[in-house]
């Protein structure tokens, strides 16, 4: 079926998935446009899964389009743990935020349905193919005809999949909303240690007294009871009630290619991948990839979303070369005692790059070549 027959086939836009990224996506086009949205659950913002921690720029690009209320907690430090090891990292202003991720996506649907944009809940799109100089989504009962697909259908990644996309590492991300007693409410905790060699443990506060915990894994999971020692016997912050759990898979890899048929179909958020290496977060790859997307779009010329997501994707060779010889080493703890020593010689680190590892790896290029001993120290003591 054609959609609203009106309007130029040239703006008929479909986007699969109403998670951030697809609602990001569609709150930056013009309003002229004819665009739909298709999401498989029956709600936005659910199931919740995610932390939603980033740094200032992905902070405001999110304020921009969803209102500031969607800030939940803005943080002055971090508590890094690396076993034996650790850092606190501070700043003057907070340049860390938590984002109420449900909330966020509430805010932009809001926003798409007011723009007169469409959104078809409770729809899941099982294939998309290419009909002349359009793409098709092919739902249960329906085929739907556009210009242009955005593909932003998440971590499950089948559409991304049957466009030849190779298939990626995920980690299994857990959380618990808990009552915690001493913690530091400005400041968020990571710990990075034998016990998770894939992943890490963090600990976010959302008030005095309740916080996230959370911690990834790629072949076994850890009882509450088992998280809430180590967090005492880490960082000595006690563990008590359990509120609610949440959780769901983080892929762990680098962008595949970003358009098909021509600059007929995009991908954005999990669906590319785009996540950090060390920390699988996503939004902010989103912030930083959806405007360029969108001026794909408008522009007709897809070759400036292929080369950003190229640029990207080189800087994020080094994190994830970093991060494969340490998981070689024993795991991702053994790079953040590295980290940990390097700041102790001398290493500035600024919460302001947060989003983006590479700069912190470039930075510690002199350091590294002036003590190369620290690599050597850092990781032969895991007492």
């Amino acid at each position: 079926m054609l959609l609203k027959g009106n309007i130029s086939l040239s703006k008929k836009i479909g986007i699969i998935g109403a998670g951030p990224a697809g609602l990001s996506v569609a709150s930056l086009l013009p309003r002229d446009y004819d665009v739909w949205i298709f999401e498989e659950h029956k709600d936005v913002g659910l199931p919740n899964h995610c932390t939603g921690i980033v740094s200032l720029n992905t902070a405001r690009f999110y304020e921009k389009i969803a209102g500031n209320k969607i800030i939940s907690n803005k943080y002055l430090g971090v508590h890094i743990y690396a076993d034996n090891k650790y850092l606190n990292i501070t700043s003057p202003r907070p340049m860390v935020f938590r984002v109420n991720r449900p909330l966020l996506e509430k805010k932009l649907y809001d926003n798409v349905l007011a723009k007169g944009f469409n959104v078809v809940l409770n729809s899941s799109v099982k294939k998309i193919r290419k009909n002349g100089n359009n793409v098709v989504t092919v739902l249960d009962q329906a085929e739907y005809v556009f210009d242009k697909i955005v593909v932003a259908e998440g971590s499950k990644r089948r559409i991304a999949h049957s466009l030849g996309c190779r298939k990626t590492d995920y980690i299994y991300g857990i959380q618990y909303l808990v009552r915690a007693k001493g913690i530091d409410a400005s400041s968020f905790y990571v710990l990075f240690t034998k016990f998770i060699p894939e992943f890490f443990l963090w600990l976010v506060p959302m008030d005095n007294d309740i916080a996230l915990l959370g911690y990834g894994y790629k072949y076994r999971p850890f009882s509450l009871d088992l998280l809430k020692n180590i967090v005492w016997r880490k960082m000595k912050i006690a563990i008590g009630e359990c509120i609610d759990s949440f959780g769901g898979p983080i892929p762990i890899g680098n962008p595949c290619k970003p358009t098909h048929f021509n600059g007929k179909i995009y991908l954005i958020g999990d669906a590319l991948p785009f996540t950090k290496p060390f920390s699988g977060g996503g939004l902010y790859g989103i912030y930083y990839l959806a405007p360029y997307l969108v001026e794909s779009i408008t522009s007709e010329e897809h070759g400036i979303y292929e080369k950003i997501v190229h640029d990207k994707k080189r800087s994020l060779q080094i994190p994830y070369l970093i991060r494969n010889i340490s998981l070689k080493l024993g795991g991702q703890y053994t790079a953040v005692k590295y980290l940990i020593a390097l700041a102790k010689a001398g290493l500035k680190i600024d919460l302001e790059n947060y989003d983006m590892h590479e700069r912190i790896f470039f930075k510690s290029i002199p350091i590294m070549i002036g003590a190369p001993w620290l690599l050597i120290s850092s990781i032969s003591n895991d007492k």
